[in-house]
């Protein structure tokens, strides 16, 4: 059985089935995508167990970073490297790889097969 509360956002206050965001460990309201105020560690703890967590949809030519654990398309720094969302860490990528996301990210990330 999955874990039920009450949303805490003013605006919102229904009964939901949250989800947990493994990354940052906060838990969201599956109506109005806001996180939820005091919930318990154990509680997150059952939820990751159980599987109630957001799955990261898949982005067409992603990199992981090394630092912060981030799987996303990267972007182009003004040095004109490529450099993580999250944290804006360079990534180390193979040449070949690199000028194929360089052409997805200048044509604003849309792949045309």
């Amino acid at each position: 059985m999955a874990f039920r509360t009450n949303c805490t956002t003013k605006g919102c206050r229904k009964d939901n089935e949250p989800y947990l965001n493994p990354l940052t460990m906060e838990v969201h309201c599956s109506e109005c995508d806001a996180p939820i105020a005091n919930i318990p560690i154990f509680t997150k703890n059952l939820m990751k167990s159980q599987g109630q967590v957001r799955k990261a949809a898949k982005v067409a030519f992603s990199v992981r970073c090394v630092k912060c654990k981030v799987e996303a398309l990267p972007k182009i720094s003004d040095t004109d490297k490529l450099v993580c969302v999250g944290c804006g860490s360079p990534l180390n990528v193979s040449k070949i790889y690199e000028n194929q996301v360089r052409t997805i990210i200048k044509s604003g990330g849309h792949q045309d097969l």
